[in-house]
């Protein structure tokens, strides 16, 4: 796999200078599958000062339970995902969606202008 290197001087700013990793650190690495490239440059980064990487790679179902699932189901916190962060040392979460503009649309399209506002706001 060849390496894009913006991608491994992002990592180095994250791994080394925003997380400020030191060896024998656990590093928690929380990225949606879509960023692959650069979770890759972020691993190595790890890897190259001395700590120990972990990952959890997840897919983008925040709307499909919001939509489908109840309160309880909305609310739950995963014990597996809540004892990887609570042993973690650092912890580096990418946060990326495949279509920014068809989802900003969604919203617009069915939002009261008032909460527009807050959308337009908030988009990255």
């Amino acid at each position: 796999m060849s390496s894009d290197s913006r991608l491994a001087r992002l990592a180095d700013v994250l791994v080394g200078y925003s997380g400020r990793v030191t060896p024998g650190e656990i590093v928690l690495l929380e990225a949606p599958v879509i960023v692959e490239p650069l979770l890759n440059e972020m691993y190595r980064a790890v890897l190259e000062a001395g700590a120990q990487p972990v990952t959890r790679i997840g897919l983008d179902l925040a709307e499909v339970l919001l939509t489908e699932g109840n309160d309880d189901q909305v609310t739950w916190v995963n014990p597996a995902r809540r004892e990887d962060i609570e042993r973690a040392d650092v912890r580096i979460v990418v946060e990326a969606t495949t279509n920014t503009k068809a989802r900003l649309a969604r919203r617009w399209s069915s939002a009261p202008a008032r909460s527009c506002a807050t959308a337009i706001s908030s988009a990255p």
